[in-house]
């Protein structure tokens, strides 16, 4: 039986995880703990010596717990947003939440190469930081919720909740 895994760690992990980062973040559906490792610590623990006396520990635990998401199916990779999901991301915050002439300046800055650089550089010069980061973060929310739904994990807001029902 599944417990509930709290929904603010996976948005978390949801957060912290983006299109452009190496990581991957894992979720034991039966536990709630989340892992993170990269692809590469993924497939160097499939031939890792566990018993080599040489190796510290550290490295034998973590080898260990990334053995343990290759082996077990109660593990979930977390998805992570593609670039066009983040770019669809910041152009919804532009007609959201921006009017013009601020719209079309921020919907200009995000053409081309360099577009996420310029969009938190426009959000940055226009005081718009805590604006872009709550509407990110509800963005985020929701795409967390249907990701647990999707996958029949139930959750709680937090450690002192009693687990939301599914849709």
């Amino acid at each position: 039986m599944a417990i509930p895994v709290s929904l603010n760690e996976v948005v978390g992990e949801f957060e912290a995880v983006g299109s452009e980062s190496e990581l991957l973040s894992f979720l034991n559906f039966r536990t709630g703990e989340i892992r993170v490792g990269t692809r590469d610590q993924l497939l160097a623990a499939e031939d890792f010596n566990m018993d080599d006396p040489s190796q510290p520990d550290w490295l034998i635990e973590m080898n260990a717990r990334l053995r343990e998401i290759q082996l077990s199916n109660d593990w979930l990779e977390l998805p992570k947003p593609s670039t066009q999901e983040d770019y669809e991301r910041m152009e919804s915050f532009c007609f959201d939440r921006c009017e013009p002439p601020l719209r079309d300046l921020l919907l200009d800055g995000i053409t081309g190469p360099g577009a996420f650089r310029r969009f938190r550089d426009a959000i940055h010069r226009n005081n718009l930081w805590d604006h872009w980061n709550a509407y990110r973060r509800a963005r985020i929310v929701e795409d967390a919720k249907a990701w647990l739904e999707e996958n029949a994990i139930p959750y709680m807001e937090d450690a002192s909740q009693v687990p939301l029902p599914k849709s």
